[in-house]
């Protein structure tokens, strides 16, 4: 699963959760997870963990927290236990945007271990964009789960929501030619691989992505240019 930011990993969102941006003690709140965010971004997950459990004890309503614990056990391999971290913060807080993203991620990253992990993070994208409907990530992500599932024109309608500066990036026009490939749209498919095959931020993923929708509907001379290219 690639992030529209062209992460290498996936991304975990540690943000500030809209109630806690709005509580007097936002210094204090912002310190303590901060200071748990550098433990993790040190690889000191039992550092983190045993941080997390003591600040829970004295707050245990903090949705940042929650969303926290869940980054350290999604970085351990803890499925279960990040999916029920995730959910207990969006449940703390049910406009925490990372903490959705965090949990629809999670359910891409072990979609062969959960049959079922795609159609949940689909569904989770799209409660995220109930409140937030302009979220690139949110966007950008259901169109790519929507166009694996053979939906092309809705998740066009996901891409055309995305900012004109994130729609130009190279592995999004890349869903647009496969979208326009599925629905049969050759001209506009081709139109986009023109685009592509002289957009210099066009990498291998981006093509490999790609290539059972245009295995699926025959067309091996743009898959062809591409994989020359």
């Amino acid at each position: 699963m690639r992030s529209i930011h062209f992460a290498a990993a996936l991304v975990w969102m540690c943000i500030l959760s809209p109630s806690q941006r709005e509580r007097p003690n936002l210094t204090s709140s912002a310190e303590l997870l901060q200071q748990i965010q550098q433990l993790i971004q040190q690889g000191n997950l039992a550092g983190a963990r045993s941080r997390l459990i003591s600040a829970l004890k004295e707050h245990p309503d903090e949705a940042g927290l929650y969303n926290l614990l869940g980054v350290v056990d999604a970085q351990q391999r803890l499925y279960l236990a990040a999916e029920s971290d995730f959910k207990e913060a969006i449940e703390k807080d049910g406009r925490f945007s990372g903490a959705y993203l965090n949990l629809g991620h999670l359910y891409q990253e072990n979609a062969l271990a959960d049959p079922a992990g795609l159609k949940k993070a689909l569904e989770i994208y799209r409660r995220l964009l109930e409140f937030a409907p302009s979220n690139d990530e949110a966007n950008y992500q259901s169109a790519l789960l929507l166009e694996r599932g053979g939906s092309f024109r809705a998740s066009l309608e996901h891409l055309s929501r995305l900012t004109f500066a994130e729609q130009e990036q190279a592995q999004v026009q890349s869903l647009r030619c496969a979208d326009e490939v599925g629905l049969g749209e050759r001209s506009q498919a081709d139109a986009v691989a023109a685009r592509l095959l002289a957009d210099p931020g066009l990498t291998e993923p981006d093509i490999l992505s790609i290539l059972p929708t245009l295995e699926t509907n025959q067309r091996d001379d743009v898959e062809v240019q591409f994989l020359e290219a």
